[in-house]
């Protein structure tokens, strides 16, 4: 998320689609344009409008990705084969786990629950939560629908969950599923703080290296 709450999300997608170990000057990947963009865009309208004169690929992998802005506008972008397909947000909150939100277009959640694709249990979980608290959604309830939506697979287990918060220009933080430890980045006195679950309260200064994830997990653990 950048200083105009402009957000980006990558993840896997699942089943995967065919994809490049090289990447020629001019053309855009799915993860390389939700890296890039943040630095120089505010709207969502801002990508479609990239995507529509770009050349997409998949490239060292198959990915998906989910923007949003301040405004409440947000898709999923999505590569089919050669057609880059966006799942515009409908109403007040869109979900994106692993497999592709494109095949909700023509394809019932109870039908794609019989096939071994990506996160549609996960899919589930978080959209029914955050359609119950959709009209009073706070960073808990992020915390909350991300925490039923995390992900148990041995090879891929959830490393960390975020919520973002454009309003207040904060980030909220988990790391390896600790729920009951959450931090609080302050963007803009660039802070990490503890939030919940400590004992203690930790206020550390971001420099320009960052702060590693394993040294914040280490002031849970310790707790």
């Amino acid at each position: 998320m950048n200083e105009d709450g402009f957000f980006t999300t990558v993840q896997v997608h699942e089943p995967g689609e065919p994809y490049s170990m090289r990447v020629q000057e001019g053309v855009e990947t799915v993860p390389g344009l939700a890296m890039w963009t943040p630095h120089v865009f505010g709207r969502v309208q801002d990508i479609r409008d990239i995507a529509e004169t770009s050349q997409l690929i998949h490239a060292y992998g198959s990915f998906h990705s989910l923007y949003a802005d301040a405004t409440g506008d947000a898709m999923v972008l999505e590569l089919i084969g050669n057609e880059v397909i966006y799942t515009n947000i409908e109403g007040k909150f869109l979900v994106m786990t692993n497999f592709p939100n494109a095949y909700l277009a023509d394809t019932p959640l109870e039908t794609l629950q019989k096939i071994p694709y990506g996160g549609v249990d996960r899919y589930e979980a978080a959209y029914h939560y955050i359609e119950e608290h959709v009209d009073t959604f706070t960073a808990e309830d992020g915390l909350a629908a991300l925490e039923l939506a995390v992900n148990k697979n041995y090879y891929s287990p959830t490393a960390y969950s975020v919520v973002f918060d454009p309003s207040n220009q904060s980030i909220y933080l988990t790391i390896r599923a600790d729920y009951e430890h959450v931090w609080r980045v302050k963007m803009d006195e660039r802070v990490v703080e503890s939030h919940k679950g400590f004992d203690n309260l930790i206020s550390l200064d971001i420099d320009d290296e960052g702060i590693n994830l394993k040294t914040l997990a280490a002031y849970a653990n310790a707790e």
